[in-house]
């Protein structure tokens, strides 16, 4: 979800101009809903990926997500952390 890390394959040309919606969700979920919002679609994707005309696009989709829930949940644990740490 940081800029540096995204790629122009993962903003379709429909986002240009405005925010990515993942942005935006991120910034009015909680924490846990934020993170409910990723899993749900991780098994959205893996769950019916054999059923569909491109099976890899919904792979690739599922794995993009399951790399926001890994920044996300490495951003929270960190801040957890530095808060159990007292700093």
């Amino acid at each position: 979800m940081s800029k540096s890390k995204t790629t122009e394959s993962d903003v379709p040309s429909h986002y240009e101009g405005k925010i990515e919606p993942i942005v935006f969700l991120k910034s009015v979920l909680t924490d846990g809903e934020f993170t409910g919002y990723l899993s749900g679609n991780i098994v959205k994707y893996i769950s019916r990926f054999q059923r569909k005309g491109s099976p890899i696009s919904d792979l690739e989709k599922a794995a993009k997500y399951l790399q926001w829930l890994t920044e996300h949940t490495k951003e929270v644990n960190k801040l957890n952390h530095t808060v159990r740490k007292g700093l």
